[in-house]
């Protein structure tokens, strides 16, 4: 979803790929946070809790591969939630729009 949102943006197209799968890595462990939380693994949805358990340890297997992984996903991930947690979400992607970057600390 992250994806369509920045073409809406029309920034798709000039972003730096670190930066587009950096931001979208992070919508992704955002949504699994949101929609994958604990209350909802355990939830009687699941018709055994073997499948809330395997539910669990996929989210936990995905979040712990985002937060590590080498490439340019794990190295934008790493840089957009740096950005976030100084600056915070909504000017960080504020910036990336208007600047086609990640906001970076002060020196």
């Amino acid at each position: 979803m992250m994806h369509a949102w920045l073409h809406l943006q029309d920034c798709r197209k000039k972003l730096e790929e670190k930066v587009e799968e950096g931001i979208c890595e992070v919508m992704c462990h955002k949504w699994m946070e949101r929609f994958c939380s604990s209350d909802d693994l355990d939830h009687s949805s699941y018709k055994t809790y073997k499948q809330g358990q395997f539910k669990r340890k996929l989210k936990q297997l995905l979040v712990e591969s985002m937060e590590t992984r080498p490439d340019i996903y794990g190295q934008g991930y790493r840089e957009a939630t740096r950005a976030i947690e100084k600056f915070g979400f909504q000017t960080t992607l504020n910036h990336i729009v208007q600047k086609e970057s990640f906001p970076h600390r002060e020196k």
